[in-house]
């Protein structure tokens, strides 16, 4: 305790509950837990928690009936790249696979029964928890293939020599399993219980085979009903599971997790500061600077470089200050685009966002302290689609978007940028009067204020890029 106090944590996430419960006594750090095992859901008091994550439809609703209303469901997430999908599926693959700990719960004795009965083997990736049960597993040992300690370079291979996977578990201990999760990805037809998020995902006879709890006829027909299997209903059952587990993938998991964090910590709505830049070593510190010292938080920066070609020195002062600046979040994304790509750079931005609201601005502004909280303060409370953009030392001149905030899910409704402008001008008569026709509010902040650094980039040797985006949109209209 005395290491986390000397850290200073903006906040805590405890991943055991045993651990949670005796730390949450002596500390008044902000506090989540993620919640793995249904059978500890109620062993103690979590009202010191801020938010509580279960990973099932079941775990919230045990939680909820005691009274606690700060729970959420965050799926697990796999590495879907990882475990690929396998195009050459053998449907008459008749090996049995199980991956996990060799605990009872898990019933490991009864899927290597089946496989003598049956007359086949079961692949096993794992590791030994309780070596008595293992001991009683022995009775079967020709049906094993074992395979503990696999690489984790080397784990999609094993899935892809299964021809079915079981899963066998004991309802009211897991929330996963994981390799249930796996072995959809990699396209293995799978029998199970409707143990953790089995329950809440799986289509008997769609997406998978369910079989009951503790039942041995139950999962011994499971298991012959998937080899019975045609290769196309197998084909059809694999595609079904993988649509299924898609959607459960690591970058949904840490998107989720991401905003529970901000939310936790702040109580306020994050802002994605949306920043493209293209050669720009000796300015863009400046405005990252600006950002960093506004007053309202939280804040996360994303730069957008639009492929600079200046020997690596906007790279370099970016990644110079990130490191100086560990306490505000920025990500740097490279084009690798040539030429001009400021609507591309901006809507690679939006993809990264983490934020509720998005503000974009050119790296030539530097704002006030306070722009960020005057932006949100006119957003806030807005029922209405609407686009707050602010002062840039020009007036009120309607040139909404290098200094504007904006809700992300209605940027994103709104079509994001249009990347067929793809050079100098034209942009932001294009957005505005787009905005204008789909019924957005454009709004004024005059304390919103940036004040430029400098002008834009050889303004006066664009004028045929001017004339060409012109142009173009003359003819989008006519």
């Amino acid at each position: 305790m005395a290491a986390i106090q000397e850290f200073k944590p903006d906040l805590i996430h405890f991943q055991y509950w045993d651990l949670a419960n005796r730390l949450a006594k002596l500390t008044n750090i902000p506090m989540i837990l993620t919640h793995h095992n249904q059978r500890n859901l109620l062993s103690c008091d979590w009202s010191k928690m801020q938010k509580i994550i279960t990973h099932t439809e079941k775990a919230k609703k045990i939680l909820e009936e005691k009274g606690y209303a700060n729970v959420e469901v965050i799926k697990h997430g796999i590495d879907i790249k990882k475990f690929k999908y396998n195009e050459n599926y053998d449907g008459n693959n008749k090996l049995i696979g199980y991956v996990g700990r060799i605990v009872p719960w898990k019933g490991l004795y009864e899927i290597l029964k089946v496989a003598k009965e049956i007359g086949t083997k079961v692949i096993m990736m794992g590791r030994i928890d309780k070596g008595d049960y293992w001991q009683k597993c022995q009775e079967f040992k020709e049906q094993m293939d074992i395979r503990f300690n696999t690489p984790d370079e080397e784990q999609t291979k094993v899935y892809h020599e299964m021809g079915i996977y079981v899963g066998n578990s004991i309802d009211g201990v897991e929330e996963g399993t994981l390799p249930f999760l796996e072995a959809m990805s990699c396209g293995i037809p799978v029998v199970t219980t409707l143990s953790g998020e089995a329950n809440d995902i799986v289509k008997d006879g769609v997406n998978s085979i369910a079989v009951e709890f503790e039942n041995y006829d139950s999962l011994k027909k499971g298991i012959e009903k998937a080899f019975a299997m045609s290769q196309k209903e197998k084909d059809k059952m694999r595609s079904e599971a993988w649509n299924t587990v898609r959607e459960m993938n690591d970058v949904r998991m840490a998107r989720n997790y991401e905003k529970v964090y901000y939310k936790t910590i702040y109580g306020k709505d994050l802002v994605s500061v949306i920043i493209p830049t293209f050669e720009r070593s000796d300015t863009i510190t400046k405005v990252l600077d600006g950002y960093k010292n506004q007053t309202y938080k939280p804040i996360e920066l994303i730069v957008v470089d639009d492929y600079s070609q200046d020997q690596g020195k906007t790279y370099d002062a970016i990644l110079y200050w990130k490191a100086e600046n560990d306490d505000i979040p920025l990500k740097y994304i490279n084009t690798g685009h040539s030429g001009y790509g400021l609507a591309m750079a901006r809507n690679m931005g939006i993809f990264e966002a983490s934020g509720y609201y998005l503000l974009f601005s050119d790296d030539r502004f530097v704002p006030a302290p306070t722009a960020v909280h005057s932006f949100v303060k006119n957003c806030s409370g807005v029922k209405e689609k609407n686009v707050v953009y602010g002062f840039k030392g020009a007036k009120d001149r309607p040139f909404v978007e290098n200094f504007f905030i904006i809700r992300k899910k209605h940027i994103v409704s709104a079509g994001m940028f249009n990347e067929r402008i793809d050079k100098y001008g034209g942009q932001s008569q294009e957005f505005r009067e787009r905005l204008h026709s789909q019924g957005f509010k454009i709004q004024y902040d005059p304390n919103a204020i940036a004040e430029p650094i400098c002008g834009t980039h050889n303004k006066s040797k664009r004028r045929y890029e001017v004339y060409d985006m012109k142009n173009k949109l003359f003819k989008l209209k006519n």
